[in-house]
């Protein structure tokens, strides 16, 4: 990733937030002043490309005829990506070979640690000393109420990322037997290996905000964008409404901060899953 490249976080929430509690909250991670594609892709690093390989092969069983067995393997795994907690998916956006840089600089910059949290600091400032901007709408209140939830959230999902990251590493090896099933892979075996390696791209990037968090570098800032797109939908407006993040409004955010056409699919399966929750349904750990 070239050195121009930065971080920025968009709180979006899905469930209105009610006087001390912030709701469901989905943290969209979007990476800013990108370079050259050309040069993007150069440096990818073994992770991403293995990832992308794996990807590519997972679309091709979605493509096989729906009465093969890769076609039934295929619809009944992305049933369970979507039941995968929503801020799991999230935080596996921020990718490992950004979030390795900053842990550096937090070290060299020790000035900026006792920089207090604020919403005064210019996004572009924030990415060129290693903040992280922190995009959020008046509707979840005061900006040091933002701070406190995402220190809660991410001391929550560090240790149980780590916690189920180790757990399915652990287990994996029961499941060799099924090796010796002639023709069909060991399925079993790749499910716990992805979800192994899906808790630690989340282990690590709740790790990496915990630290920016400690150290003062979340700069949240108060978005005009947001405010427009939530101040002016029904769901907001009615007050009957828990659920207030819509998939016209996730649209409207795609093509207001020019989001890749994927966050479409993300931010759907999260607004499925808080309305399941809204319901009392749980998810999958």
């Amino acid at each position: 990733m070239t050195a121009r490249e930065a971080l920025r976080l968009v709180a979006l929430p899905l469930t209105r937030p009610h006087p001390g509690k912030s709701g469901l909250v989905y943290l969209y991670a979007q990476r800013t002043n990108l370079g050259s594609r050309e040069s993007e892709t150069a440096q990818k690093p073994w992770v991403n490309r293995i990832t992308e390989i794996g990807s590519k092969q997972w679309l091709k069983m979605g493509s096989a005829s729906v009465t093969s067995w890769k076609f039934k393997v295929y619809n009944t795994g992305e049933s369970f990506m979507d039941r995968i907690p929503f801020e799991e998916w999230a935080l596996k956006t921020i990718e490992p070979a950004f979030v390795a840089k900053p842990f550096e600089s937090l070290k060299s910059d020790a000035s900026t640690s006792q920089r207090p949290h604020g919403n005064n600091c210019k996004g572009s400032n924030a990415e060129s000393t290693g903040h992280i901007e922190l995009l959020y709408p008046r509707l979840l209140g005061p900006s040091d109420q933002l701070i406190t939830w995402l220190s809660r959230t991410m001391a929550e999902r560090e240790p149980y990322h780590r916690k189920w990251m180790r757990y399915n590493l652990l287990i994996s090896p029961l499941t060799l037997p099924f090796a010796i099933v002639p023709i069909v892979p060991n399925l079993p075996f790749f499910y716990l290996m992805w979800r192994a390696w899906s808790h630690w791209r989340a282990y690590r990037a709740s790790k990496y905000l915990n630290a920016m968090i400690h150290n003062r570098l979340i700069i949240p800032r108060q978005s005009k964008i947001l405010d427009m797109v939530y101040d002016g939908a029904e769901t907001v407006k009615n007050p009957q409404n828990e659920l207030i993040l819509t998939k016209a409004m996730s649209v409207r955010l795609k093509d207001e901060f020019q989001w890749p056409e994927h966050s479409e699919r993300e931010l759907a399966r999260a607004i499925e899953q808080a309305s399941l929750r809204l319901s009392g349904e749980k998810m999958v750990v």
